[in-house]
C-alpha cells in the first residue's frame, strides 16, 4: 500500500492569480508542513528573496503583466 503520493508539476508552478504568499502556503501545504512551522518558513524565505513587502501581490504583477 502507498503511503505517500507525491507531487510533480511539469510546468510553472506558481499560480498567476494568487498572490506570492497564497502561492507559498499552497506548496508548503502541499507537502505537509505544519501550519505554524510553514507560516514561519515563509517570512524567513520572503525576506531572503527581498520579497516580504510584496507578499500580497499577485504573482503576475511580479513580471510586470
Amino acid at each position: 500500500m502507498k503511503q505517500c503520493i507525491s507531487v510533480l508539476l511539469q510546468q510553472i508552478s506558481v499560480d498567476n492569480q494568487l498572490s506570492v504568499w497564497e502561492n507559498m502556503e499552497f506548496h508548503g501545504s502541499m507537502h505537509h508542513i505544519p501550519n505554524q512551522k510553514r507560516q514561519h518558513f515563509i517570512k524567513q524565505w520572503l525576506e531572503y528573496v527581498e520579497l516580504a513587502e510584496r507578499r500580497n501581490d499577485l504573482v503576475k504583477k511580479l513580471w510586470g503583466e
